[in-house]
């Protein structure tokens, strides 16, 4: 399979296992979300060789599962919401990081808020499920149906949990929802 260059948003990239360049070209871009404006940076990077194939339908289904969880996560550290949101989402995560003996446990906490994040991007951005394979190893990822604009829903969480950073779902749907209308990025490779 030949190297493509793959947009990653460092936001949105986490532990997926691609060989990364010494030096990505990164910029700070201004992103307006519901919450107000936030600053992200933006990496285009050369990926090592990838492999990206649709998701199973086995696959697409236990994340659909999992993300229609995400309400009762919500309710457990934020109680009622009148509208959930992303920013609600973040408050409800930041809550279970601060909580005395969580109910939740680090994987649960992965599995449910990185499919709701992964299916929220899926709904309102046209992406879908895919499997990112290179020579490091392999993890699930969101990426547009038509464009080379991916996410790694599951690795971002994993992420802030141990970094204990909090405040990203919002801003990583907005930062790809940026990039996508930014018009700056290339056409998925067809293979």
């Amino acid at each position: 399979m030949k190297s493509r260059t793959a947009f990653v948003l460092l936001a949105v990239a986490a532990s997926i296992s691609s060989c990364r360049d010494p030096k990505p070209m990164t910029k700070e871009i201004t992103v307006e979300t519901p919450s107000g404006t936030i600053t992200a940076n933006a990496t285009t990077e050369k990926s090592t060789p990838q492999v990206i194939r649709k998701a199973s339908e086995e696959a697409v289904t236990s994340f659909r599962s999992l993300a229609a969880k995400a309400p009762a996560f919500l309710h457990e550290y934020l109680g009622a919401t009148e509208s959930p949101s992303l920013a609600a989402y973040d408050r409800a995560f930041k809550a279970w990081q601060d909580s005395d003996g969580p109910k939740r446990t680090h994987a649960e906490v992965i599995d449910i808020l990185g499919a709701y994040l992964g299916e929220e991007l899926n709904r309102g951005l046209d992406m879908e499920w895919v499997s990112v394979s290179d020579e490091l190893g392999s993890a699930f990822a969101v990426r547009h149906r038509k464009f080379a604009v991916i996410a790694y829903p599951f690795s971002s969480v994993h992420k802030r949990i141990d970094d204990r950073s909090y405040g990203f779902i919002e801003k990583i749907y907005y930062t790809v929802k940026n990039r996508l209308e930014s018009g700056d990025y290339k056409e998925n490779d067809p293979s």
